[in-house]
């Protein structure tokens, strides 16, 4: 009796000395005044970098954003919206001392992240609730940057729900096409 209190005790300790605070990052829903699935028409200052139109998915660079977290430098904030609203948030950091201080941030607001060893990046730090996820790919191979994806499950969900569909009318097209030779 006495080994299984203590077990349980053990197991709390440690669930809750390594817990993530998921109901932070549910309740902003998003990074400073950019709340996930807001549409295009709440945000200024904005400039395309890429567009998707089979998707009507854009992705735009925020032309005055504070690119700062705390003390540490960031390089670029970009929206990623599909149908209008806003899908994903990523926040580039070039420095890699100022990447292991925005991890440092991010896991004093949101709790440990989950931690992934990468083949192209150094380690991917995440933390993934209901209707949001957050993961922090640190020191990339190639860019050597860091990049945190802020992204609203519900469309991200939906997204890949019309890629599918897309994906089956293509193959029927092929396949009329195919009947007709």
């Amino acid at each position: 009796m006495k080994a299984i209190i203590l077990t349980s005790v053990f197991i709390l300790f440690c669930v809750t000395g390594f817990s993530q605070n998921l109901r932070a990052l549910e309740d902003k829903y998003g990074f400073r005044g950019a709340k996930l699935e807001m549409p295009i028409s709440s945000f200024r200052n904005l400039e395309l970098k890429r567009s998707i139109d089979v998707l009507d998915e854009k992705t735009y660079r925020v032309t005055d954003a504070d690119l700062f977290m705390g003390d540490y430098k960031l390089k670029e904030i970009e929206y990623t919206f599909y149908r209008g609203k806003l899908m994903t948030i990523c926040i580039t950091v070039s420095n890699y001392v100022d990447q292991q201080g925005v991890l440092k941030v991010l896991e004093a607001a949101y709790g440990t992240s989950i931690f992934e060893k990468g083949d192209t990046y150094e380690g991917r730090y995440s933390w993934k609730g209901k209707k949001v996820s957050m993961y922090y790919f640190l020191n990339d191979h190639l860019s050597h940057e860091g990049n945190i994806y802020i992204t609203s499950e519900i469309i991200f969900a939906q997204r890949l729900e019309d890629i599918k569909m897309i994906k089956i009318q293509e193959e029927q097209k092929i396949l009329d096409a195919a009947k007709k030779l």
